[in-house]
Parts: C-alpha cells; structure tokens; sequence
C-alpha cells in the first residue's frame, strides 16, 4: 500500500462543507459550527456521484429587479428562557398510529380564522411522496393551499396548480411573462375562482380549472396580505392603508373607498362572526363589522408589530404574537383577557386548537400554552434553527418549518417529538453545498404534510408512500486505506442522507476500533463526525490498521452499516496545524457555512 502525499479530494472535501450559501442565508441569531481540519486525501479518487433529483421545469426568467382596559402583563423568564441502493422489501416499525379523517385546506392557516389547526390526524412517519420544483424565493412567506385534488401555491412572480396525487404542474398563471412583482401572499381557493395578492398592488383572481385571469383589483400599495373569503366577500389588506372587502365573483368593492386605517395592513384578515379582525403597522388591532362602515366595533394598541402579529382566532378569543408577548382578547370586546412575556421575540403565528396555543420565539424554543395562558408542555421543545414559519396542529400533533430545512412533529400534549425531517435543497451539488429554510406554513391536507421550501420545491409527505431505501454515507474521512500519522486530533467523519423518511438520529453509532465514541451531528449538513482528543503528553493512534464503523437508519427501519479503514503511521510528519497559546487546537468542530 503506497504512502500518498496530501489529495486533491481533500480540497473538494474542505470546499464543500466550507462553501458560503447562494441562498437561504440564516438570521443574524444563527451561529455557525467552528472550522475542523480534516487529515488529506489521496489523489485520483473521484467525487461521491450525486444523487437523483426530480426534473427542474424551465419557466420564464422572472424580472429582476383606544387603550385597551388595564390587564396586568405576567413576565415568564422561565418560559423564554442521497438516496442509495435499495436494500430489499421496506422495513417498518407499528407506530399505533393511524391517518384519521381528511379535509381540504383552501387558504392561508387553513381557515378564515387563521388557527392553523386540523382534526385530520396523519399516521407518522411520513415518507416523501413526490417533489415539485419552481424557482428559488429567499425566506419565501407565501404557504400552498389545497382543495379539490390540486394544490396552489405562490412562488416568485407566478402561481401553480399542481396535481396533488402526482405532483405534475396542470397550469401556472401567467404562463408566459412573469408578474411584474413577487408574490408573498398566499392563495385562496374559492368555488371557481383562486385568488392571490402580488407585490405589484394588484388582488388577481383566475380560473380554478384553466388558470386564466377572471379579473383584477387594484390598489395603490403593496399586497403582501393573503385575501380570506366569507359569505362571497374576499377580505384583503394593502400597504395603502386600507382593508378591502370585494365581491368573490367580480371583484367590485363591498366598502366603497376600503376601510382606512393610519397604516400598512399587510398581514392577513382572520373573519369569524360577523366581524373581520385585522392588524396595522400603527400597531392597533381592529374588529370591524362585515356589514360595512367607517368606524370599528372596537380598537386596541398592541405595544408591538412584527410579522407574526397575524390575528388568529379560536374558543370566542382573539391570539396575537406582539413583539415578545403572546395576547388574548375576548373576541367580541377587545378587552384583554391575559398576557404572557417572553425573554425573546415570538417568531411566528400562533397555531391554536380547543386546547391551547403553539408558537416559537427567537431563543430556538417552542411553547404550549393553554387557554388560560399557563403552560402547557413540562419545558419548551427545542429547535435545531430559529422558525419564521408558523405552526399548525393536525388532530395530536404540532407540525412546525425551520431555517436549515428542519420540520418537526411534536405531541402537542406533551411536546415529544414524534417526527423530524430535513428537507434538503433542490439545487444540490457537491461544489457548493447548501440547505434551505422553511419561512411558509405547513399544510395539511387529505392524508398528505406539504412543505414548501426557500428554494421553491414543494414537497409532499404521506404515510403510504414507498421507501425501502436505506441511509446513504457518500463520503468519508479519512478515506479508505488511506495512511496517516496519528497525532491527534484525528478527525473521522461521514456526509449521510436519506430523502425517504429522514434519519432517525437515535439510530446512529459510530466506533473506532470497536469502542463506541461520542459522535456530533450537524444534521443539516449531513455530516457525523469525531475527533480525537488533544493530550498532555500526546498520545497518538498506534501505528497499524483502525477500522470505523457507521450504523444508522431511517425513521421505518432501513438500516445502513458500513465500515472502512485507514493506517496509522506515526513516522510520517503531521499537517501543520493552527494551535492556541495553550497548545490546544482551534479546530473545534466541522468548518461553517452550507
């Protein structure tokens, strides 16, 4: 066995997990993982293969360029605180569980009170059933709808229909030239008519079965609000300080000139009662009566406006996330019925069912509350990355998107987890490898989870689909049969993926010459890795043959074992490497980015 000086794949290694983002860059609050040297490679090993990916379509280029009555406020600083072979027949794992009931999710939070909540009950894991490409929308808000087997959503400067059974397109809307603006909101699916809101200040309504224009409504800002329909009246807000409410079918104005307000309404109405409730950035939420007029039922300042100040209704009770405080207002009066405080910012909307309350704040955490405002879970759950996109809650679980691709499913009784997943990017390489954010809502519709991510991929989860295919390891370190000196810190690692149902992390063991080690996991990225520790005095491997050993599985039991060695000799000379004033190495961990 030839002694080999340091490799070219080495370079391709360190380039690939050290490689900044094209897109989907995190918030300021993320940290990233501290740099790792890696021992080099030989030369004249060629690349991982990459996996299979759906077939991106080529659209058209898109065109660049009254106080509220005194309620004490509770401060809680106790609460903020590559697919591979197939392995044979699918193995499984009887959960108990199974899919309960099924209803169309035809709008924005599923609802016109934007509670985010179904009775529908999914029966986990989930597998993934099919994928749908469109065009890459950084930190996209704009969630699918579902209804009648077609799915909408809005991506760039179009919207899609898309078979929900198959995954294939059935119209896009413009089909040739794109909008002149991108489109945030998200779509309403009504009896004929699909509607959605674009940056270009237009409320469009097209076609459910062809995709063609019906009509258009015109305001004089910007329509990041996702429209709401009651009674034949679409309900929508304008950065032109106005509420609208039109007619379903020919988009006259029900309120002549809009109900005006001081400031942008941008986030979306929840209507529930006879009366729509709605946010302005003059930080006041507003109930104001269906039936029209210039004067509101009733008005209270919020303290706080965010993106996550969405109303949502449930149980005769307004919810609202303001700034670091979760809201409760009697639906009826505007009088506050409790406030709770939290360390950091409430991030999302708050899903809401007949039990409680779900939401996550800045610090990574995510809250149960119930419908007193007292604590629901033992202690928070926490996420792998900051969430943007809001919750929903599908019959006993919580369904919540994260930066960095994660999705998680937790018993909203008790805040287990029951279910985690990373969706990876659609454009993936092994030149510049990235991952990809969750900023949209989750949807549940008919037996299938839809997720939308910041690339623009749709993807599709359920139960029933197929998957007999295991983990995949696509690279590891040191290579094999690869000779090295054995001065620590030795580092070992593996890129790993399964686009199935995900890698249960439970399942994963790594050993070096038999004996177990403490393992670390950036799941996101794909990579396990361990290092050997740095001593006084040193203490290098033994000279001779080590072998590693990687099991995992997937979360329905397709396992992978894989095995490979590398020898040890001490006499070669050991890669420079860079040492604090203790003699320590600063290499802590893999490099960051991705």
């Amino acid at each position: 066995m030839a002694r080999r000086p340091i490799a070219y794949l080495i370079a391709i290694f360190l380039f690939m997990l050290s490689s900044p983002l094209i897109y989907g860059e995190p918030p300021p609050d993320m940290p990233t993982p501290p740099n790792m040297e890696l021992p080099p490679m030989p030369p004249g090993v060629p690349p991982p293969a990459t996996s299979p990916r759906s077939p991106r379509p080529n659209p058209n280029q898109p065109n660049q360029p009254n106080q509220p009555p005194k309620t004490q406020i509770v401060d809680r600083p106790d609460l903020a605180t590559p697919l591979g072979a197939d392995t044979g027949p699918v193995q499984t794992e009887d959960t108990g569980m199974e899919h309960v009931g099924g209803r169309d999710w035809p709008m924005f939070r599923g609802d016109t009170a934007h509670t985010g909540y179904t009775e529908e009950q999914l029966a986990f894991p989930l597998k993934l059933a099919w994928k749908f490409p469109t065009e890459i929308v950084p930190n996209n808000p704009s969630s699918p709808a579902e209804s009648g087997g077609v799915v909408y959503m809005c991506a760039g400067r179009r919207l899609y229909a898309i078979n929900s059974e198959t995954g294939s397109l059935k119209w896009r809307f413009p089909e040739e030239e794109t909008l002149s603006a991108v489109v945030k909101s998200s779509p309403l699916v009504g009896p004929d008519l699909v509607y959605f809101g674009g940056g270009d200040g237009k409320l469009y309504a097209v076609t459910r079965d062809t995709g063609t224009l019906a009509w258009n409504f015109t305001t004089k800002g910007i329509m990041n609000s996702s429209p709401v329909l009651m009674d034949d009246v679409v309900y929508v807000g304008s950065s032109d300080d106005h509420l609208y409410a039109l007619d379903a079918k020919t988009g006259q104005p029900k309120w002549p000139g809009g109900f005006r307000v001081r400031d942008d309404v941008s986030t979306s109405p929840a209507v529930v009662g006879g009366l729509v409730y709605f946010l302005s950035s003059d930080m006041l939420l507003y109930a104001a009566n269906t039936s029209g007029g210039k004067a509101p039922k009733w008005a209270v300042r919020i303290g706080s406006w965010s993106k996550s100040a969405t109303p949502v209704v449930s149980e005769s009770t307004v919810y609202l996330a303001a700034g670091n405080t979760m809201q409760a207002y009697q639906a009826k009066s505007g009088r506050l019925k409790w406030g709770i405080k939290f360390q950091t910012d409430i991030t999302t909307i708050p899903a809401a069912d007949p039990t409680g309350v779900y939401f996550a704040c800045k610090n990574g955490k995510f809250y149960a509350l119930n419908l007193a405002g007292k604590v629901k879970w033992e202690k928070p759950a926490e996420l792998g990355a900051s969430a943007y996109g809001s919750p929903i809650v599908a019959g006993n679980d919580v369904i919540v998107g994260t930066n960095k691709g994660f999705l998680y499913v937790f018993d909203k009784d008790n805040g287990d987890l029951v279910w985690k997943y990373v969706v990876q990017p659609e454009a993936f390489d092994y030149g510049r490898l990235k991952y990809v954010n969750i900023t949209s809502t989750p949807m549940v519709s008919n037996g299938t989870l839809y997720v939308v991510a910041d690339d623009g991929t749709l993807h599709a989860f359920r139960a029933d689909a197929p998957d007999s295919t295991a983990p995949v390891v696509s690279t590891v370190v040191p290579p094999r049969d690869y000779i090295m000196p054995g001065a620590p810190p030795v580092q070992i690692a593996a890129v790993i993926g399964d686009l199935g149902s995900g890698i249960n992390e439970d399942s994963i063991s790594l050993t070096l010459d038999g004996q177990l080690v403490e393992h670390k996991l950036i799941l996101e990225r794909g990579i396990v890795w361990f290092k050997t520790e740095i001593t006084q005095p040193v203490q290098p491997l033994r000279d001779g043959l080590h072998e590693v050993k990687l099991s995992l599985s997937d979360w329905v039991g397709n396992k992978t074992d894989m095995s490979w060695c590398f020898t040890v000799d001490n006499r070669m000379q050991k890669l420079k490497t860079t040492t604090s004033t203790t003699g320590q190495s600063n290499a802590e961990g893999p490099p960051p980015g991705r």
